[in-house]
């Protein structure tokens, strides 16, 4: 079965799908496309909902909603567990997971570019240090157990989702945003976390081959 994965060319909202295939040894196909591009508005006339990300099957299915895309990846890779309370927990990190970035992804729907800028400029100072304190306490206390990952000795979904909040966070998408040391440093286990993560092997053998300036936060050499 084919599986084809549209959405843009930035990480956004279809990278940890992306990541979800590429650790379970999926095979899939991706068509990115440009902002506003004619491919684009060709394509989301076809959509479900208008939206990207959406997984196309061979047989013409579409999957739609990033929630839904995920689900659908992380099961095809076999990287959801079974037990229903383990299962729960793997949800739990990845919705904690959205905390870190949401708030930006709904600072973009502010038109004004000053009023955007001094929402994020806000959301750095006023937002930011809580949540990330309280992820900070959440993967800390889950590595202390693993020494390695948050639920073992390999990456979960929900380790690819905190890797991809934090690296979109600092990305550049979001202007007025500080670089990726800077909000970060106060956290060192966040860090730990993410380079386990960006130096795991399938993980790093894919930024590998995705050069572009806006994945520099996903790199490891």
């Amino acid at each position: 079965m084919t599986i084809t994965l549209h959405y843009f060319g930035p990480p956004g909202r279809a990278e940890v799908t992306r990541l979800l295939l590429t650790l379970g040894g999926v095979q899939f196909e991706e068509k990115r496309y440009g902002f506003g591009s004619p491919e684009w508005l060709e394509f989301k006339k076809k959509t479900p909902f208008g939206q990207a990300p959406v997984i196309e099957l061979d047989n013409g299915e579409m999957i739609a909603q990033t929630a839904a895309v995920e689900a659908y990846a992380a099961t095809m890779g076999g990287l959801l567990p079974k037990d229903p309370l383990s299962l729960a927990r793997v949800f739990e990190g990845v919705h904690l997971s959205h905390e870190i970035i949401e708030p930006f992804y709904n600072s973009m729907s502010i038109k004004d570019e000053a009023a955007r800028l001094e929402k994020r400029k806000d959301l750095v100072k006023n937002y930011l240090p809580a949540h990330l304190k309280l992820i900070s306490d959440y993967v800390n206390a889950k590595i202390q157990k693993t020494n390695a990952f948050l639920f073992g000795e390999t990456p979960s979904y929900a380790d690819l989702a905190f890797f991809n909040a934090m690296g979109m966070l600092a990305s550049g998408i979001f202007d007025g945003v500080p670089s990726f040391k800077e909000i970060f440093a106060d956290y060192p286990v966040l860090l730990t976390l993410h380079k386990r993560v960006g130096t795991s092997p399938a993980i790093k053998a894919f930024y590998a081959k995705e050069t572009d300036d806006i994945r520099k936060n996903y790199r490891y050499d």
